[in-house]
């Protein structure tokens, strides 16, 4: 526990509690200027009696003292800082003036307008609310349930520590720019809601993020070390996901892992691998990317991206109708497409990897997959090795350049020296370095034709 104290009416000193020793020596700084111009009689301190308006100030400027818990009302432009202490709900709608300076304690739940240019506010680990109609608010916050509506004419930056919860949404149906900053080693439970015409942007250091997208709330993460779950597409009005609610996060690689559910958006995996990401089943709604090893990336619906990261990864088409784009890494990696075909597969790295191209179980008519050779103008060397099933020859494609010549050999079911050991199989090796071993069409010893393979 620390205290902001702050000179009162009179010369007395008032106490605040803040239970977090970094915001209360924050607060104490942005205290200490009013303090000194208090002592030096510029600001008039009043204290709040519990009802009623606050009197205008005696001197150049005001501050405001509440000790007792209630609806303060409106403060004029000459109040320059509030204070409160009170124990309780407590309710105050700021000055209309440059600069102001707030702080309330840990006991005090406050709901505070922001009508200053330039707020300073300093929340303790109660259940706070800032309302920013204009100008920017610089909140920091610690260890307690906020919720932050902006403007369209106001920003605010949200500094949380420790293990906090922030709700942030427009104001009176019109978005500003909200930055949120966590402190090292934080566990933050953020939601972001409403119109968000403007992203919501989140800056980690280390520790654990969990964000939920409602409605059209939008974010865009920058990670860091820190650990984070986005739960996406949800509706204020419903627990059911799968409908585009419009809302949507970018996720930026960091250091740590990430966990994606019903993901719309952009996301990409922490360095330290195991990321598992599922995209929404709105078509189209999400690309992911691996970023270490052991990713499991999932596509629920059609029109996703899953890009494998640099180690070994898996990817997955769980929708029946795809069709999905799906890029290999420089490490191994296992896809299963998924659906009866349509699938985009691009091979454009030094790995390895197992693709399995659609599900025959599935009825209807197979749609083409086209496994594209990634070569630019000729001047990449892939050298990767590729096995390959379930290709339907004379529907789907391997796409090469037109630099590339491709030599195609067939292997019967125990020939000797084939790459895919008794089963038989056809090897298509593409003279930028990449080999393909096909098996598994329903045509041992022949899964793919010359006519086949496709120069773009």
């Amino acid at each position: 526990m620390a205290n902001v104290t702050v000179l009162g009416a009179g010369g007395a000193t008032v106490t605040i509690a803040l239970s977090s020793a970094d915001n209360a020596a924050a607060a104490q700084t942005a205290v200490n200027f009013v303090n000194k111009l208090t002592t030096n009689g510029i600001v008039d301190q009043q204290t709040w009696s519990g009802s009623g308006t606050l009197p205008a100030p005696q001197n150049l400027l005001g501050g405001a003292i509440i000790s007792t818990a209630g609806n303060v009302g409106a403060l004029s432009a000459q109040y320059v800082s509030l204070a409160v202490n009170a124990a309780g709900n407590n309710t105050v709608i700021g000055p209309q003036n440059f600069n102001s300076t707030v702080v309330a304690g840990d006991s005090s739940n406050l709901t505070y307008g922001n009508l200053s240019q330039s707020g300073e506010i300093f929340f303790g680990n109660g259940s706070n609310v800032l309302l920013n109609f204009q100008g920017n608010a610089n909140l920091h916050a610690t260890g307690g349930t906020y919720v932050v509506l902006t403007d369209s004419d106001a920003s605010s930056s949200i500094h949380l520590a420790g293990k906090s919860t922030l709700l942030t949404s427009d104001l009176l149906g019109k978005s500003g720019g909200n930055t949120i900053e966590l402190a090292a080693g934080s566990n933050a439970t953020v939601a972001v809601s409403g119109a968000s015409t403007i992203p919501a942007t989140i800056n980690a250091i280390s520790g654990s993020l969990f964000l939920g997208s409602f409605d059209k709330g939008s974010a865009i993460i920058n990670p860091g070390a820190a650990n984070v779950t986005v739960v996406g597409g949800l509706s204020s009005t419903s627990t059911v996901t799968g409908t585009d609610t419009g809302g949507r996060v970018t996720l930026f690689g960091g250091t740590g892992s990430a966990i994606v559910s019903n993901g719309q958006g952009v996301f990409t995996g922490g360095t330290a691998g195991k990321n598992v990401m599922f995209t929404s089943t709105v078509a189209g709604s999400a690309t992911l990317t691996g970023g270490g090893n052991g990713d499991i990336l999932a596509a629920q619906g059609s029109g996703q991206l899953l890009i494998a990261g640099s180690g070994n990864s898996t990817l997955f088409g769980l929708s029946a109708t795809g069709p999905n784009t799906y890029i290999v890494g420089n490490g191994f990696t296992t896809v299963f497409g998924g659906g009866a075909g349509g699938n985009t597969y691009i091979f454009s790295g030094l790995g390895a990897a197992e693709v399995d191209g659609r599900l025959f179980a599935l009825p209807g008519k197979e749609v083409q997959n086209t496994y594209f050779n990634f070569d630019v103008d000729g001047q990449a060397s892939l050298g990767g090795t590729f096995f390959i099933a379930d290709f339907v020859t004379g529907v789907d494609k391997l796409q090469i350049a037109l630099t590339d010549t491709a030599t195609v050999t067939y292997f019967a079911p125990g020939a000797l020296n084939s790459p895919m050991s008794t089963i038989g199989g056809t090897q298509v090796i593409v003279s930028s370095g990449a080999t393909y071993n096909f098996f598994e069409s329903g045509t041992l010893g022949q899964d793919i034709f010359q006519s086949d393979v496709k120069h773009v």
